[in-house]
């Protein structure tokens, strides 16, 4: 995070990278699942996070309070009865809650969602 964070400091016109090289993905509390930040914005307190569960890993169910948006960008998850792949998008709207969420052979996952909702992974 601290190389991050100096990248962030040396970028031209306010543009922010994160590049693939240099991931560091961080491994929360839920077997099989880590996470890697790639913006946190102060002022809305939303953050921009890819999402990498282990084949067999499970996301427990859980209640939002504001919005979660989630592009699965490789692999499989399955939501209930649906399972999503490459491209496939869901937004959980306030008041909705996610059932347990699984993947068969393992996932991708690029999501934007409200930082305090990252504290059911022990991630921030």
């Amino acid at each position: 995070m601290l190389r991050d964070r100096l990248l962030d400091a040396l970028q031209p016109s306010g543009l922010v990278f994160r590049l693939a090289a240099e991931a560091q993905w961080q491994q929360t509390r839920l077997p099989g699942v880590e996470i890697r930040t790639l913006f946190h914005n102060p002022q809305t307190e939303r953050v921009t996070v890819c999402v990498r569960m282990a084949a067999g890993a499970v996301y427990p169910g859980h209640l939002h309070h504001m919005v979660e948006e989630c592009l699965v960008l490789e692999g499989d998850l399955r939501v209930g009865d649906i399972t999503l792949g490459p491209g496939d998008y869901q937004a959980a709207l306030p008041g909705s809650k996610h059932p347990r969420q699984r993947t068969t052979n393992g996932c991708l996952l690029l999501l934007t969602l409200p930082a305090a909702d990252l504290a059911l992974t022990g991630a921030m």
